[in-house]
């Protein structure tokens, strides 16, 4: 299981920074006029670049980027494009006459003239702990070993102390095998309809099997590592090292979903905080994937026509990075925040890093 969060994407904004040094410079013309940029895209540029170039930071471009409600599909840019760019932002304004297309069955797809820049690593908070934390669905849980006693029958169980393990089958455990210790903490809901998500974990420890004898119902082990107190009872899973970096992950599904709860239980939070949503590997989300931390703005009469309302730009709140995924429950942590985020708040994929 992943648990991994982050302490800085310094290292992405300097591998990005080297990225746009190497870059080709656009030659199309770019127009100014009342504190406003025009610029018109060209092959080879992507929003990343661009951003970089402008706004002088290329993780900026989540954040800075306005959705015009008229053009479908503002994730995808082409050669063409008109981008306005202001202190403000960057906005999608003109669409190219005929963006490349190709026929497939019956179903047009579109040829994206742009080149993907390389992932980014991002490194764990791990100074703070923060990737101990996990979720687990029920279904993980019930499948998960336990602790039954300490060797020598102590309540506090230590690194290094010969320990006695329960499984629900035996036979699939040999020496030699390793286990993280975990305990469950808080059950996660949907804020909206109260459908039970899953459960948050914090990871605490690991073993290793030292004996599987026929004559006893349990398996012997030995505690190698302890972050904090174990205790009988604590719950195990098979053994995966904690990474020091994660490498951003492009989504490859258009996802949706909600914040359903923070990982300390705060109302609001903010960057570096950690979150759980409500989407996971079901809805086609895993580790890695970037999504935009939003929220909708109510639609407002159109002055003009009493008869018509207006729909608003969503509120751009900020970024998240998707840390540890379940089937129907991910938790993230927030690389980037303009304001206060709440439970209820909106995330969506931020399409191609392109």
């Amino acid at each position: 299981m992943r648990k991994i969060l982050i302490t800085t994407i310094a290292l992405a904004v300097l591998l990005f920074s080297g990225l746009l040094m190497s870059a080709p410079e656009s030659k199309a013309d770019i127009l100014k006029v009342e504190g406003a940029e025009f610029y018109t895209v060209v092959k080879g540029d992507t929003l990343w670049h661009i951003a970089g170039r402008f706004m002088e930071d290329p993780f900026k471009w989540p954040s800075v980027w306005k959705w015009n409600p008229y053009i479908r599909n503002p994730h995808l840019i082409y050669p063409g494009d008109v981008i306005k760019v202001t202190k403000d932002g960057m906005e999608l304004v003109k669409r190219a006459a005929e963006p490349p297309v190709v026929k497939l069955s019956e179903e047009p797809v579109v040829v994206l003239e742009e080149v993907r820049p390389p992932a980014p690593l991002v490194k764990t908070y791990s100074e703070q702990n923060l990737s101990i934390w996990g979720v687990i669905s029920k279904k993980d849980l019930d499948s998960a070993g336990t602790i039954a006693a300490a060797g020598n029958g102590a309540v506090l169980i230590h690194e290094g102390l010969d320990i006695y393990i329960s499984f629900k089958d035996k036979d699939e455990v040999s020496v030699g095998d390793k286990f993280s210790v975990f305990t469950r903490g808080e059950s996660v809901s949907h804020p909206d309809n109260g459908k039970f998500l899953g459960f948050m974990t914090e990871r605490i420890g690991s073993i290793i099997v030292t004996d599987v004898s026929d004559a006893a119902d349990t398996v012997t082990a030995k505690v190698l590592t302890s972050t904090s107190e174990i205790y009988k009872g604590a719950r195990l899973l098979p053994y995966e090292e904690l990474p020091a970096e994660i490498a951003i992950t492009e989504s490859v599904e258009g996802i949706e979903g909600m914040i359903v709860k923070s990982l300390g239980g705060q109302v609001l939070s903010g960057e570096k905080e950690a979150i759980f949503i409500d989407k996971g590997s079901e809805d086609g989300l895993v580790t890695g994937n970037l999504l935009q931390i939003y929220r909708e703005r109510a639609s407002v009469t159109d002055p003009l026509n009493t008869s018509s309302s207006l729909i608003l730009p969503v509120e751009d709140l900020g970024v998240l990075l998707i840390t540890d995924v379940k089937e129907n429950l991910s938790l993230g942590v927030i690389i980037r925040s303009n304001k206060d985020i709440a439970t209820g708040d909106l995330v969506r994929t931020m399409g191609p890093l392109k």
